[in-house]
């Protein structure tokens, strides 16, 4: 009797306590066997719990939670209430996966060639043991071990697929192999295949290509058919075709100088008008030498002096001084006579030409110590005259600058008594 009590108290007990302890109703796996790498979801069914605990997962919260386990995992479900905890557990059993199969590099070096050039396809896949090559035209390379570097040498733009031997997955990968065309010069030529040191020459070129260049100091020209030397010696030019993927084409012309430049001749043209100011103007009074001219310093108005000094900016690459006169007190110079002479001393005159500087001076040789007197010059009186003639290998072109002013000319007695006259000028050009 007593034991039966006891137990009945007991079981009360129990049956009390249990309504409020946290219970696992429910733990289980999608799938108990699998392979590694696949998903497993598991799921649950918790009363008069806290908080839900997986090992070895961690908390969770919900009803389901997906894994992926590598190899055979037990996991742990604890259910906890205060102290109190309810314990479950379901094992997924893992079987080794197969790996998948990775294209880790595909690529055409390089990537576009020449015709009749090679370019390489290199490759390396993982976890295969074979790839299969296909072009989309011409021939396939085939069946290839898992890597490898071949030659190809397609006639024309070709695309190359790499794909896992009986695989469909991963997906192929494709490289493209462009073929160009190579460049050519289809003529070169020179319009004076024979001329004189200096003269314009014009090469021209046809052909198909990028751009063109050339040597002896021309450079590139880019999409140009044609550029204008002027050589000083026989020279042989060449011509550079330049194309894609590096390809380039030669061809030469040679220009042979047969001596030097011929002389032109000198124009002066007198100036035009002659401003008010003006005390000296610059005219034509004839030629000189072969293709040169003979120009005079004349006085524009009244004035009076015994010295004149002129420096004038003069082109000397085009004109020079005519040094085969004679009898000139200076090479191309010579004083008009009785100009500046006033019958009791000699005159003493100088032409220089230097830095592209013409520099005159005419100047009194004074018979005893004291300053010479200055002479009266009317309007219209010829001073001096300077004789030009083509420079060596000159190339056309003006000579003078225009205009009267900052061209000065310093006239006056000896030796301090000077002042600035104005000179007009004309148009002096080599043709």
């Amino acid at each position: 009797m007593r034991t039966l009590l006891l137990a009945s108290l007991f079981g009360l007990a129990v049956a009390c306590g249990s309504s409020s302890d946290p219970r696992i109703v429910r733990f289980t796996a999608s799938s108990t066997d699998t392979t590694a790498g696949d998903n497993v979801t598991l799921s649950w069914e918790v009363t008069n719990a806290d908080s839900v605990d997986i090992d070895p997962i961690g908390k969770v919260a919900g009803t389901e939670i997906v894994v992926s386990p590598a190899v055979t995992t037990t996991y742990a479900m604890t259910a906890s209430r205060g102290e109190k905890k309810a314990i479950a557990s379901v094992t997924v059993n893992v079987k080794p996966g197969v790996p998948q199969a990775r294209i880790t590099l595909f690529k055409a070096s390089p990537p576009q060639i020449l015709a009749g050039g090679k370019a390489s396809l290199e490759w390396s896949v993982a976890n295969a043991a074979q790839v299969t090559i296909t072009a989309d035209a011409g021939t396939s390379p085939g069946d290839q071990a898992a890597s490898g570097k071949i030659d190809v040498t397609p006639a024309a733009t070709t695309a190359y697929t790499l794909s896992i031997k009986g695989q469909a997955l991963p997906a192929p990968v494709t490289v493209r192999v462009r073929v160009v065309a190579a460049p050519a010069i289809a003529s070169f030529a020179a319009d004076k295949p024979s001329t004189t040191a200096g003269d314009a020459v014009t090469l021209s070129w046809s052909g198909s290509a990028t751009g063109f260049g050339l040597d002896n100091g021309i450079g590139f020209l880019g999409a140009a058919t044609s550029t204008v030397a002027r050589p000083g010696a026989t020279t042989t030019y060449t011509l550079t075709a330049y194309g894609p993927a590096g390809g380039i084409a030669t061809r030469t012309a040679t220009v042979t100088i047969t001596g030097p430049a011929p002389a032109g001749t000198l124009s002066y043209a007198d100036p035009t008008s002659v401003p008010a100011d003006a005390v000296l103007k610059l005219v034509k009074v004839g030629t000189a030498g072969a293709g040169g001219v003979t120009l005079a310093l004349v006085t524009t108005q009244a004035v009076s002096a015994a010295a004149l000094a002129l420096d004038l900016r003069l082109d000397g690459t085009r004109a020079a001084l005519d040094a085969q006169l004679s009898g000139d007190a200076s090479p191309g110079f010579s004083v008009s006579a009785g100009a500046l002479d006033p019958g009791s001393a000699p005159v003493a005159a100088k032409a220089v030409l230097r830095g592209g500087v013409l520099t005159l001076g005419i100047a009194q040789k004074p018979s005893s110590p004291g300053a010479v007197p200055a002479k009266a010059l009317p309007s219209g009186t010829e001073v001096c005259r300077i004789r030009l003639v083509p420079a060596a290998n000159s190339q056309p072109g003006g000579v003078l600058p225009q205009g009267a002013d900052p061209y000065k000319a310093f006239l006056g007695a000896l030796p301090r008594d000077t002042t600035t006259a104005k000179v007009a000028l004309g148009t002096l050009t080599l043709l």
